[in-house]
Parts: C-alpha cells; structure tokens; sequence
C-alpha cells in the first residue's frame, strides 16, 4: 500500500514540478540553496506543512540546530495536512530539479522525528523521480524516538536530470506528528575531478614562479 501511495505521489511531484517549467526556469534550489537559507527559493513544497526553520525540538527534549548556515527544512506529517487525494494519509513533501554528472554525489543531512506510536508507522523517504529510499521510519526509532542529524549520499552511475524530493508519510486515517528535518544538500564532484583541479592549481602556481623574477 505504501509503495503504491509513493509512486503515485511521485507521479503528481513529476506533474507539478514540469507545469512549473513553462511558467519559469528550472525549480533547482540545490545549486544556490541546498541550505534554505533562503527558505524554499528553487524548490516546491507541493504539500502543507512544509517550513524552514533555525531548530526543532523533538519528544525527547533533544535539540537540532541547523548543520551549516542558520536554516533547515522541515517536513511535517500530522492531521492538519491530509493528503487523501493523493496517498492515504497525511504527508507533506518539497522537490527541486537536479542535474548531475556521471560520478558526482549528491548529499544532504537529515534527522527523522516523531511523536507516534509504532503502531502507526511513520516514515521519513528521500525520492529520486519515483524510486524511494526509506530514511527512518517509527519502528526503527522507537516511540516518540529520533535518529539524530544522518548523512545519505547517492552517487550517479550516469548523467542525471530529474526530481529530488524529501517527504513526511503518515499512512492511514490516524495521522501523528513526524518530521524529516533536511539541510546542506549538495552536489559533489567524483573525487578524481577534484585531484585534477587541484593539480591543475598546482602546476600554475608553480608555472607563475618560475616566471617570477
């Protein structure tokens, strides 16, 4: 049931984000915005419950604070935003655009919280398109629990050009309180691309020297 309700919710991101193309550029908040610190300039919080924020406390009384900068998103999943016409439950989600070369890594940090029960499975998801990773979900963490800041990377085996998306998932009629908490995404080059830059910045250092008189 969950997959299904993700791929048709992948579906509508797919939908949403290409009718915003006509109207303006490419929705691609990672290049100039992995952080929010902008809020969600470059991205599409295409549910409510979407916020950025500079901290969030979950039912443990731990703390986050953003992991760089000032901000961080944050995903909510609870009864003030059911999503029924789309998946059965309450979600919220936000998606951007990404284009990515063969062998680069795209990053982000993320932290799952949630004040349900495991009897009702939250989840905490990463999509590339329609394929969806599972970052935490309730019977991972426990009651009331939270995983504290992670780090998730996916390194692309060819170019890459579609849609990111962070999503909060409260299947069933009985919604709880979930966030997924996202900050610093980015895109990184293979790590060989960055020895031949930095060589590449050696040998005119050097070059320069040698002309030096």
């Amino acid at each position: 049931m969950v997959k299904k309700s993700l791929v048709s919710l992948g579906f509508f991101v797919l939908t949403a984000l290409t009718g915003q193309v006509a109207a303006s550029p490419f929705i691609t908040g990672i290049d100039a915005n992995g952080g929010f610190e902008s809020g969600f300039t470059g991205y599409l919080a295409t549910m409510p419950g979407s916020s950025v924020v500079s901290s969030a406390t979950a039912a443990s009384g731990t703390v986050y604070n953003p992991t760089e900068g000032g901000y961080f998103a944050k995903i909510d999943s609870n009864s003030s935003n059911w999503c029924g016409h789309i998946v059965s439950g309450s979600c919220s989600l936000v998606s951007s655009f990404i284009h990515m070369e063969k062998g680069n890594t795209f990053q982000f940090n993320w932290a799952f919280l949630t004040d349900n029960h495991t009897d009702i499975n939250d989840f905490g998801l990463f999509m590339l398109n329609v394929d969806h990773t599972i970052l935490a979900d309730v019977e991972s963490v426990g009651d009331h629990g939270d995983t504290g800041w992670q780090t998730f990377s996916w390194t692309a085996d060819d170019e890459f050009f579609g849609i990111v998306s962070w999503l909060a998932l409260s299947p069933g009629a009985t919604p709880g309180d979930t966030s997924l908490l996202v900050d610093n995404a980015q895109v990184l080059p293979e790590p060989g691309s960055i020895a031949l830059l930095g060589l590449g910045l050696l040998g005119m250092a050097m070059s320069r020297r040698r002309k030096l008189p």
